[in-house]
């Protein structure tokens, strides 16, 4: 298993005073499924292992790789749209990380060209090869993504460095729902073991910050 061994100076999402609105200071990783279920049964999942796990899927080379979209947060509903009419599987669900976080990990912009272009890439930028040939019937064209690559089997997650992006306010409520019943049922068996009330001293909050798109 391939693990990062850098280690980048501690920081939340990135601060930045960027002006352009093009632009943005974050990277999502988007999630897809055949529902939006099955997305934000995928995003339970993560928030439970806090981890990203690579995908050689669709990787030229057959690296393993976390992959993330550039997009502002203001234009993230836009894009979900957008991608829906490009990709039936794609879901408003995701996680948000720094862009000089991952960065500093070594995640990098993928490079859009024709595949007989894939050749000329020195081997070990071949992993950030994405075909693009707008020339095609119908045409190749996923630079709408704005694709960022991290080369890795997975990416450990502190909820300190990301943002959890859900589609709806019911979403988000219910992920603090199911995150107090579940603190509610470990306080219950510490209860015994610490003296009754005092079990509540030792509720944990939700992690997380959570946005939702409203989508």
């Amino acid at each position: 298993m391939t693990r990062l061994a850098t280690e980048p100076p501690r920081k939340s999402l990135t601060p930045t005073l960027r002006k352009r609105p093009d632009v943005a200071p974050n990277l999502m990783h988007l999630l897809r499924g055949d529902t939006r279920s099955d997305a934000l049964d995928l995003l339970r999942v993560i928030i439970t292992e806090r981890c990203l796990t690579g995908d050689a899927q669709a990787i030229r080379d057959g690296s393993r790789c976390v992959s993330f979209a550039e997009a502002p947060i203001r234009q993230l509903r836009e894009v979900f749209r957008w991608g829906a009419e490009r990709d039936a599987r794609l879901q408003p669900y995701g996680v948000l990380l720094g862009k000089d976080y991952l960065f500093a990990l070594g995640g990098r912009p993928v490079i859009y060209q024709p595949d007989a272009e894939y050749d000329q890439l020195p081997e070990p930028l071949r992993y950030r090869h994405v075909r693009y040939d707008p020339l095609t019937v119908p045409p190749i064209d996923f630079t709408w993504e704005r694709e960022w690559r991290l080369r890795a089997d997975d990416l450990q997650l502190e909820p300190e460095r990301c943002c959890i992006v859900v589609a709806s306010e019911a979403d988000r409520a219910a992920l603090f729902t199911e995150h107090a019943e579940h603190e509610e049922l470990r306080l219950e068996a510490l209860g015994p073991a610490v003296g009754g009330t005092l079990a509540d001293q030792f509720a944990e909050s939700f992690p997380w910050p959570v946005i939702s798109l409203d989508v």
